[in-house]
């Protein structure tokens, strides 16, 4: 156990998926629409005019409840891992709120809520279907919806801001991803203090939303800062980022897991393999009890659990967490993206290790043309698997070739490193 955090705790799991309201909301839409219907056709006169008043509200409030009803089951299935019917879903969201856009403006109101959070998920599904300009495109409209409609002072709008940052990562514009992430973690690192300086007791929901989004903001700066080279100010924003969790929760979180796994990788590569061995392992048991063994989300730390073992030279350890890790990733349908390219690098460091030269190459090429296929020939990631496929080169003494993919690590590290 590492002595630097408290002893575990209870595990409390993330809200997701379809609310009661929304689903409740949009069966007493529709029953009441057919209660109108049947009153309207067995009514009087003055019966059919009273209820014709009434359908025309029962119209009106349609579309809302459908809206409604679409956003909180396109966070289901994005919660399932079911990418494609989350982004078909959210589609239709989003074009049903496109359609009420007019009656909205009369009433005077810039947008709505539900069409914010309808192009949130519609750009979540995008970025995990490797559709990254436009889940940016979606999260820039969805940003410039919610600061017109709540301003900047809100949850929402500091997390869509924090999402626009991750995007921003993908498409290699770093310096923007940096911008907003630090100006979302002070503005919500300052509305944390304002809530515990409150004399009455803040809402669970206000300091837990608020935690979240500074969560996720900090884990996104501090991959900001290990793309840069900057590994010290890195190391130190994943440390900040737990103890305020712990000082703030009761519970054993989704995002603390996030940190823990997130600064047990750093630390694999700085070489202190026993700190890192006890975060990896407690924010693996976090995600298992919160989500299923066979979760996308769980891929994560399997991943880190095989770089562990690789690292402290436990190969069939390692391979089993590794394959584990991409098998996974493969069933979500993500073996095409960056997170898929990643596992199937670590898998061809496996193979190096092992001296199976032939297949660690293979594996080296698989993640590189995934990577150039969805993020771009330049993607920061692409110098991780450029690192040990230069030493497999060196080793096996084919020295224009190591020439050849050093200098274009130099060149990828020359766009994004502090140097530039």
């Amino acid at each position: 156990m590492n002595q630097k955090y408290p002893v575990r705790r209870r595990v409390q799991s993330p809200g997701s998926g379809i609310g009661c309201w929304a689903s409740l909301g949009f069966l007493a839409w529709l029953l009441a629409g057919a209660l109108i219907s049947r009153v309207f056709v067995t009514g009087d006169l003055c019966t059919q005019v009273l209820v014709f008043c009434f359908g025309f509200i029962w119209a009106i409030f349609g579309p809302f409840s459908l809206s409604f009803f679409l956003s909180e089951a396109a966070g289901r299935a994005l919660y399932e891992g079911d990418f494609k019917l989350a982004y078909k879903i959210a589609s239709l969201g989003v074009a049903v709120d496109r359609a009420v856009l007019p009656l909205v403006n009369l009433l005077g109101i810039y947008d709505t809520p539900l069409a914010v959070i309808n192009l949130l998920n519609l750009a979540n599904s995008q970025l995990l279907l490797s559709r990254f300009r436009e889940a940016t495109e979606n999260l820039e409209e969805s940003l410039d919806k919610s600061q017109g409609t709540f301003g900047w002072d809100n949850h929402l709008t500091r997390l869509i801001t924090g999402f626009l940052a991750t995007s921003y990562l993908y498409l290699s514009r770093f310096m923007e991803a940096e911008s907003f992430y630090s100006k979302t973690i002070a503005g919500n690192t300052r509305l944390l203090e304002e809530l515990k300086e409150q004399e009455e007791e803040p809402a669970q929901y206000e300091v837990v939303s608020t935690l979240a989004s500074l969560s996720q903001d900090r884990y996104g700066l501090a991959r900001v800062k290990e793309i840069r080279g900057l590994v010290d100010e890195a190391e130190a924003i994943y440390r900040s980022a737990i103890e305020t969790i712990f000082d703030n929760t009761e519970y054993d979180t989704d995002m603390l897991a996030n940190h823990l796994i997130a600064l047990g990788n750093l630390l694999i590569d700085r070489g202190s393999l026993e700190e890192a061995e006890s975060l990896i392992e407690r924010g693996h048991e976090i995600r298992k009890e919160i989500f299923s063994e066979r979760h996308y989300i769980v891929s994560g730390s399997f991943l880190a659990l095989g770089k562990l073992r690789l690292a402290q030279g436990r190969l069939s350890e390692a391979g089993d967490s590794l394959r584990k890790a991409l098998a996974i990733r493969e069933d979500f349908e993500l073996r095409m993206h960056p997170e898929g390219a990643e596992a199937i690098c670590a898998l061809g460091e496996l193979a190096f290790a092992r001296g199976e030269n032939e297949e660690a190459e293979a594996m080296f090429k698989q993640a590189i043309a995934i990577y150039e296929e969805t993020v771009g020939e330049n993607f920061c990631d692409i110098a991780l698997v450029l690192k040990p496929y230069i030493k497999l080169l060196e080793k096996e003494n084919r020295e224009e070739e190591r020439l050849a993919l050093q200098a274009r690590l130099g060149y990828i590290r020359s766009l994004y490193c502090k140097s530039s």
